[in-house]
């Protein structure tokens, strides 16, 4: 039932696992977590649909806190025309500038002060390290102002990660990446463009809803630690 994580185990200095919880549990399968939850040192259980009855168990019989809410949104790939002035690039290589527009202080790893205090504001980072001279992985970008990363999972765009610059906020930049993004996936043959953010980011949740995403799911993440 969980997951263990290696990625976040070498990360963070500590054994890490990942519990996604699909529907109500039964008994049996809510005893068999709470056995395997004990060979963790961490143990991050995502709620889907924040199911009310998962969330009772959790909080009765562990000593796991809510973390985050995140909020899922999708819509449908329109044939758009590709803006003016945004690159598209796959594989880009590694961009120092990128990096240091990378902060979100919305996400768990800020919320949680141990995962915090283990280079938790490193995590979107090294996430966008990752992602640099890497097949699969798309920037759309205005030099200087913002970039947009996704990708592809079947049938649908997946906006990875999206940041624009103190100084070009208001401008509508981040659209201008959304659309080109979108531009990328129609002619690829994609289907559905999807992002995801925090329910406490509603600046966020704004910006997608005004470009024509339509919430379809939350989820609640909670945080288990054993040391």
């Amino acid at each position: 039932m969980i997951k263990f994580l290696d990625w976040d185990t070498d990360f963070f200095g500590v054994k890490c696992g990942k519990a996604i919880l699909e529907g109500a549990l039964s008994d049996a399968e809510w005893e068999e977590f709470l056995l395997e939850q004990k060979d963790y040192d961490f143990v991050s259980i995502v709620n889907k649909g924040c199911d009310p009855s998962n969330a009772v168990r959790i909080s009765a019989d562990t000593t796991a806190f809510l973390a985050d809410t995140n909020v899922q949104l999708s819509k449908p790939v329109e044939d758009v025309e590709s803006p003016d002035g945004v690159v598209v690039q796959e594989a880009l290589p590694y961009n120092e500038d990128f990096l240091k527009l990378t902060v979100f202080e919305h996400s768990k790893f800020f919320h949680d002060k141990k995962l915090f205090a283990r280079g938790g504001a490193k995590v979107y980072e090294q996430w966008l390290k990752n992602s640099f001279g890497k097949e699969g992985k798309f920037f759309a970008y205005v030099a200087n102002l913002g970039y947009c990363l996704f990708s592809a999972d079947g049938k649908n765009c997946v906006i990875e990660l999206i940041r624009v610059s103190d100084k070009a906020r208001g401008k509508g930049i981040g659209k201008k990446l959304l659309k080109a993004a979108e531009h990328f996936a129609h002619s690829k043959g994609l289907t559905t463009l999807s992002v995801g953010t925090q329910l406490t980011n509603t600046g966020a949740l704004n910006f997608y809803i005004s470009c024509g995403q339509r919430i379809v799911r939350a989820d609640s993440t909670y945080h288990l630690w054993n040391i």
